[in-house]
């Protein structure tokens, strides 16, 4: 497993804190990507959500499977796959560090809107590309990928704060909330916070998104 899977709510620059706090208790939650389903089980424990998970790695699915109210192992982007949940509707559909991955990520957003119920929404969060630190590594001629983070080496697709929001409404959506996580903050540099642009220092954005009525 290359990632962390735990949950500390004290730490509000985890995107999955943030998602957690979005979502409202006795939710019918669909987890798009959810790994090992770590953040269903709490959902789930704490929140006495109901929730169903997609995850294409298949040991990291393995784990879910036995967390989760329901499972389906895939890659998202295949229709067969969504049409395997038969119908159901979501009061949440979170999509948490997943668009990136993808060939196509509004072609699933747009899937996704006939999943959700009458007033579902979607909460999702996409690493920020146009970070400072990023900036300013390409000032100096590297991009370079790492791990995990911002430049993870699976990554198809970069986002800064507008194009992120053209994904959203060129998909369908509005924007009803938005909020950002920071990276690590490095002494002085941390007071520019309250000079420079927010979205600058953000990690990470984290939306919640609703279809547009037509």
């Amino acid at each position: 497993m290359r990632y962390n899977n735990s949950i500390d709510l004290n730490d509000r620059n985890k995107s999955h804190t943030r998602i957690i706090g979005l979502v409202p208790e006795r939710s019918r939650v669909l987890d798009v990507g959810c790994s090992t389903g770590f953040l269903g089980e709490y959902l789930i424990k704490e929140k006495k959500c109901v929730v169903d998970g997609i995850e294409y790695d298949e040991q990291a699915g393995a784990i879910a499977s036995k967390k989760l109210n329901g499972f389906i192992r895939g890659d998202v982007e295949d229709d067969r796959l969504i049409n395997n949940l038969n119908g159901k509707t979501y009061d949440v559909i979170i999509a948490g560090d997943i668009l990136e991955h993808l060939k196509d990520p509004s072609g699933l957003l747009r899937k996704l809107s006939k999943f959700l119920s009458d007033n579902g929404k979607i909460i999702l969060s996409l690493p920020n590309i146009a970070h400072f630190r990023i900036r300013a590594n390409l000032l100096l001629g590297r991009f370079e990928y790492t791990e995990e983070g911002i430049m993870d080496s699976t990554h198809l697709r970069f986002f800064t704060h507008d194009t992120a929001k053209r994904l959203i409404t060129d998909s369908g959506y509005t924007i009803v909330h938005e909020e950002h996580t920071l990276g690590p903050r490095i002494g002085a540099l941390s007071l520019l916070e309250n000079i420079l642009p927010k979205k600058l220092f953000a990690a990470q954005f984290i939306f919640v998104i609703k279809p547009v009525i037509s």
